[in-house]
């Protein structure tokens, strides 16, 4: 049986059911690869960094940075297969300065929200502030000031509301100095409890839990939480070529995660093995080997057995390594890791670019 499930991961657009076992959640995966002509995240013709620096600046190599018409593609392609026909709104959470996917969304007709802790210049003295309409743009997106964390409280201004996607484009988890919900804003909400009464591995474990059970508290029926890689954010900055294993960690994290809220099916974005192979031939023959450092042959090919193998994903990450509470963020990685082996459907996927849970 197993070899048979394998033998189906070359084909897309196909969905494939978890084998029910007592005890197991249960749910649907759909694969969307480079194979779908409107899957403009995962290209073989978007470049691909091979350096090993930190993504500091907004100039990652897929093009999408500062880049307001690929922003909007992003969004037609996210619009067609996640949220059209849906009931509901649509919120963008964490949208920085980005708000042209929101303003596509609008122009096709839904209700818009977009939220962030910093919108409308609000001071440090309103960013765990409850959510708030600061403004209506020209496009009717209503521009939210607040903290994600307190979507579902009464006195949220999108305590009512019913969302058909909500999605962290790029603002979920990021390397390099990027204020994203799971990473440096969930540290500074540790650091800002007056009683700290446990580690912060652990706290932010369970907040990472509450927000997303939150947002799905919120949304509509068949409605859908996405989270999509912060290379092809606004800003740009992402995880380099060396810390591809560890961002895929990060996806299996969220997703397992909304596993345990009951999602009915999970669709994974991303390239096949194939794929990699062919973005990395694509990249190579492009990059100016002087521009900066890339990677040797030999370095390059580990990271495309990581991505190709889960055995070989790595249980090590920022906070196993220098985090206050170690071997706890090293046995939950451990369970994530374990979750997919014990999921062979969610390894049809090499590098993830996006996923998106349908509720």
């Amino acid at each position: 049986m197993m070899d048979k499930l394998l033998g189906f991961f070359g084909l897309d657009n196909k969905s494939y059911q978890t084998p029910v076992k007592e005890n197991s959640i249960n749910f649907l995966t759909e694969i969307l690869t480079e194979s779908l002509p409107d899957n403009c995240l995962s290209r073989v013709d978007n470049l691909i960094s091979l350096g090993n620096v930190p993504s500091f600046l907004p100039y990652s190599g897929e093009g999408f940075a500062e880049n307001e018409d690929k922003q909007k593609e992003l969004a037609v392609f996210i619009f067609s297969r996640f949220l059209q026909g849906k009931e509901g709104a649509f919120l963008d959470a964490g949208f920085g300065s980005n708000i042209h996917v929101a303003n596509t969304m609008a122009e096709k007709g839904v209700e818009s929200f977009a939220l962030d802790q910093l919108a409308g210049h609000a001071g440090a003295d309103k960013i765990w502030n409850a959510p708030t309409v600061v403004e209506t743009n020209a496009e009717k997106v209503k521009i939210c000031q607040g903290d994600i964390a307190r979507i579902d409280e009464v006195g949220s201004i999108l305590h009512d509301k019913r969302f058909g996607l909500v999605l962290f484009n790029g603002s979920w988890n990021s390397t390099g100095n990027n204020w994203t919900v799971s990473g440096e804003v969930m540290e500074a909400r540790f650091h800002n409890q007056k009683n700290k009464r446990t580690s912060m591995n652990r706290y932010m474990s369970e907040q990472k839990d509450f927000i997303l059970s939150n947002c799905v508290k919120r949304l509509s029926p068949k409605g859908v939480v996405g989270i999509v890689s912060p290379r092809y954010a606004f800003h740009g900055g992402g995880y380099n070529f060396n810390s591809l294993p560890e961002e895929k960690m990060v996806f299996f994290d969220a997703m397992e995660r909304l596993s345990r809220l009951k999602a009915k099916k999970f669709y994974m974005v991303g390239l096949s093995r194939e794929g990699v192979r062919k973005v990395i031939d694509f990249s190579l023959k492009v990059i100016q080997q002087g521009r900066v450092p890339i990677l040797n042959s030999v370095e390059i090919e580990e990271v495309v057995n990581q991505l190709a193998d889960v055995n070989k994903l790595p249980v090590e990450d920022v906070y196993s390594r220098y985090g206050d509470d170690k071997s706890y963020q090293l046995e939950r990685n451990q369970r994530v890791k374990q979750f997919v082996i014990d999921h062979p459907e969610l390894h049809g996927v090499a590098r993830i670019d996006a996923i998106f849970a349908e509720f």
